[in-house]
């Protein structure tokens, strides 16, 4: 069976890309493989927002990092 791999990232969204690998993958009844590229400096900019607003006091630790990212 083909396969067709999507790349997708917090960075950037691209809806066109994601229509496009689901019509070529059902074109050639291929199996889509979706890979999906987190940025780690999401974490941060989500801790600096719960920091701001009050939700977050002190520095925010690695477990805290890893457990936003996934």
């Amino acid at each position: 069976m083909k396969k067709i791999l999507l790349l997708l990232s917090t960075t950037r969204e691209s809806p066109k890309s994601i229509n496009t690998a689901l019509e070529i993958a059902e074109k050639q009844n291929a199996e889509l493989l979706v890979l999906f590229i987190l940025d780690y400096e999401l974490s941060q900019s989500i801790i600096e927002k719960l920091t701001e607003a009050g939700w977050i006091g002190g520095k925010a630790t690695e477990e805290l990092h890893h457990a936003i990212l996934k």
